[in-house]
């Protein structure tokens, strides 16, 4: 695939807020909904400030796709609003004082309201590794509204990704098209489970458009980039400490 199809590809979904901004009013959304949409993409920039993905590219850019997905293929504005930071509770920076799961959930909660934060607890809750997604199509109909809306979003999530290129440009790209082949038929049929075929006609789509990156090209990096002024920052070290510290004792404690 060359480079301009693949630019052509990742023009489908809005990449910028402005860009998300002026699909909103394409769309004719309410000045209500547009309002919770701005606020939620306000959010997600003090999130994820400095947050890029293994490929190199930005958290907040990711997120923007990710809403924009939801927004073509029919999702409600709260959904919306979930999708610019459904990742805040596993990559997003609460600061040094939010280090409890309770503590981030009514901080997120007063910000974008409490339908907007269960959406995003949801995804986060959701099992989504290749075994995972692989069996969800045959317990799809014990999931509540909460959980199928979350499915929704995580399937925009991976059309994002996959339609950005950033599978192709990670260091790792060759194991994360296996995962993708090894899941993909999953997908297509939980959006058509979902009463929507067209996301997975986009999916599916976006799957097949991959293109060689030679791997001076590619990417190997963490999930934050703070800027060197950081480093000089007590609270921002001490911050770091308490969220790493805080992952290892859910992981050892399955919570």
């Amino acid at each position: 695939m060359t480079a301009g199809a693949r630019a052509a590809s990742v023009a489908r979904l809005p990449q910028t807020p402005v860009q998300l901004y002026e699909r909103l009013q394409a769309h004719g959304m309410d000045e209500a909904e547009m309002r919770r949409i701005r606020a939620a993409c306000a959010v997600a920039v003090r999130l994820f400030a400095g947050a890029v993905q293994r490929c190199g590219r930005a958290q907040v850019q990711h997120c923007v796709g990710v809403a924009g997905g939801l927004l073509e293929h029919g999702a409600p504005a709260d959904l919306i609003a979930a999708g610019l930071v459904h990742s805040a509770y596993l990559r997003g920076d609460f600061g040094a004082w939010r280090v409890l799961r309770s503590q981030r959930r009514a901080w997120l909660r007063a910000q974008l309201g409490e339908r907007v934060e269960e959406l995003v607890f949801a995804v986060d809750q959701l099992p989504w590794s290749p075994a995972a997604v692989r069996e969800l199509p045959r317990r799809f109909e014990t999931l509540n509204d909460l959980g199928r809306a979350a499915v929704w979003l995580r399937l925009c999530d991976e059309l994002d990704g996959i339609a950005s290129g950033g599978l192709d440009y990670d260091a790792d790209a060759e194991q994360r098209h296996r995962e993708l082949d090894e899941k993909l038929p999953a997908l297509l049929e939980l959006a058509t489970r979902l009463g929507r075929p067209a996301l997975g006609e986009a999916i599916a789509r976006s799957a097949g458009e991959r293109s060689h990156v030679p791997p001076a090209l590619r990417f190997r990096g963490g999930w934050l980039l703070p800027p060197e002024s950081a480093a000089l920052r007590l609270d921002a070290r001490l911050a770091r400490g308490l969220a790493a510290a805080a992952r290892r004792w859910r992981g050892a404690h399955g919570s």
